[in-house]
């Protein structure tokens, strides 16, 4: 015999589905709002760090003004110079005032070419010895300015030499540019850097080819950058990247400024963004939080409405009356089995098919042991009695089904034995088949299932001879007094034995011939 199923109490069965899907549901709207949060915290940050670009541009446009401005002093001087030419005094002019503007921090360089772009002079720590700037402002006779990056990383600014409506060369200045870095950081407190690709030697940072030429805090931002570097092998312009570094949370965002002309260099802005990264942390934790009362507010509600629909079920008024009346009777049943005969071997009537037994298998099975002590009784008249009041209430609720189903169409009753012949049939029933009260009563599928269409019926009506069903519903087409096909939809219950009487099958036939037809002319095509 196999072993029998775990009892598992039906209020963990209801509840474990709604466990389930209530937190997948909490889980899955967590995911969603909580990316939709770093979203908007990454849009946000794409927002400061593009005004921030803005910021950058306007002090690169105000460092070229300011290198303009020193070239037109230095050329407005000539009107208070004596006679010497005008070249001569450009060189004693430069030569004469650039150490000042050196140390003011104003110039790092100056040099003077030519109307062929050969260098006639220069002066200071950056190489000024080539320039794309020369010629284009001698063709277009205005000052052009320019980015380069070598050693370092400089800007220039190329301004031809007009005298009496001639232009007799080209003066250039120049400076590094760890000035427009240090004026951004004390503008907007984002640390910048200026970077070099480096592809053929040793660089700051391998895993970038870069040589960060001006850096501020270069020590810490170095660190910083390294730690990127190991996380993310290749980087890409206007994408915004996150490093934890120091326990604090840094944000590092890769650009070319609009307003450079040159590809061979990088433009890295760095915040602190520890305070921001923070607050959106602490609202994505406030979020999960208030999921999971939520959700432990619904489960606890679930589980109380699981346990009230259990602990109804075992305390139904009718079982407990059943319970009792087992134990006035002084009936002891088989609690272990119930054995019944069928196919030639035992079976165990209670045992549950499925994996799990609850509360619904208990009442099964409390059920079972109402219809024991039924089937222990007395005998003779009180168990025929009982046993007539059984086949009455069954008949009740057969009727108040056809009832519900045809409304007021007349029905067919008959009562057939187990190897079908018909016992009894209703006048209903005998008018409609021309039988009289004196003749004997046929066979029932002789009479009712006269038709090829009533294979698949008379199967399912031999599983209820043979006692697989107790309950069939099926429908059959046969013949009436007048020879006209008539469909009738049956419903056949089994009705066991009890005392002296044996088992009977009661039969309801509902007349569905006009049914039938109207729907046969209705799927005819018009």
């Amino acid at each position: 015999m196999s072993r029998s199923p775990r009892f598992i109490s039906l209020r963990w069965k209801l509840w474990m589905p709604f466990l389930l899907a209530v937190l997948s549901i909490h889980v899955g709207l967590y995911s969603y709002v909580g990316r939709q949060i770093e979203r908007q915290y990454e849009r946000d940050q794409q927002v400061s760090f593009k005004s921030n670009l803005k910021a950058l541009d306007g002090v690169l446009t105000t460092s070229y003004h300011k290198l303009l401005e020193v070239g037109q002093t230095i050329l407005i001087m000539k009107q208070t110079a004596s006679t010497l030419r005008y070249k001569d005094y450009i060189y004693s002019s430069i030569s004469e005032k650039f150490p000042q503007l050196e140390a003011q921090g104003i110039v790092d360089g100056a040099a003077v070419f030519d109307t062929q772009g050969q260098l006639l002079f220069s002066v200071g720590n950056i190489d000024l010895q080539t320039n794309s700037g020369v010629q284009p402002a001698l063709k277009n006779e205005r000052p052009v300015r320019e980015m380069r990056c070598k050693d370092q990383c400089f800007r220039t600014i190329a301004i031809p030499l007009l005298n009496s409506g001639k232009v007799e060369g080209v003066l250039v200045l120049g400076r590094l540019m760890q000035d427009i870095v240090l004026d951004f950081k004390q503008l907007t407190a984002v640390e910048m850097g200026i970077a070099r690709k480096n592809i053929e030697k040793p660089s700051d940072i391998d895993a970038w080819s870069l040589d960060f030429t001006q850096l501020t805090q270069r020590n810490q931002n170095m660190q910083i950058l390294q730690t990127l570097s190991q996380q993310v092998t290749h980087i890409s312009n206007e994408t915004l990247y996150r490093a934890d570094v120091f326990d604090r949370h840094y944000e590092i965002y890769f650009t070319v400024p609009a307003s450079v002309a040159f590809t061979d260099t990088v433009w890295v802005l760095i915040t602190d963004g520890t305070i921001r990264y923070q607050a959106m942390q602490a609202l994505k934790n406030q979020l999960g939080v208030g999921f999971i009362i939520s959700s432990l507010f619904l489960l606890m509600i679930a589980f109380m409405s699981a346990s009230k629909v259990a602990r109804r079920l075992v305390n139904v008024p009718f079982l407990v009356k059943a319970q009792d009346l087992i134990k006035e009777q002084g009936l002891v049943l088989e609690k272990s089995l119930v054995k019944e005969q069928f196919a030639g071997r035992q079976i165990d009537a209670r045992q549950d098919r499925l994996f799990f037994q609850d509360e619904i298998s208990a009442i099964s099975l409390w059920i079972r042991d109402v219809c024991d002590m039924v089937e222990r009784l007395s005998e003779g008249e009180q168990k025929s009695s009982h046993c007539i009041e059984s086949m009455a209430k069954a008949l009740s609720v057969e009727k108040e089904r056809v009832a519900h189903l045809v409304g007021s169409t007349e029905n067919v009753i008959v009562t057939q034995s187990t190897d079908g012949t018909v016992l009894t049939m209703n006048d209903v029933g005998k008018k409609l088949f021309g039988i009289s009260k004196e003749a004997a009563l046929p066979k029932f599928v002789d009479l009712f299932f006269t038709s090829e269409f009533n294979q698949q019926a008379l199967d399912s009506i031999t599983r209820l001879y043979m006692g697989l069903d107790n309950l069939v519903y099926l429908d059959s087409q046969s013949l009436d007094l007048k020879g006209q096909l008539r469909d009738f939809s049956w419903i056949h219950s089994y009705i066991s034995a009890c005392s002296e009487h044996r088992a009977i099958i009661l039969s309801v036939g509902i007349d569905m011939t006009e049914k039938r037809e109207a729907e046969r002319k209705s799927a005819l095509p018009g």
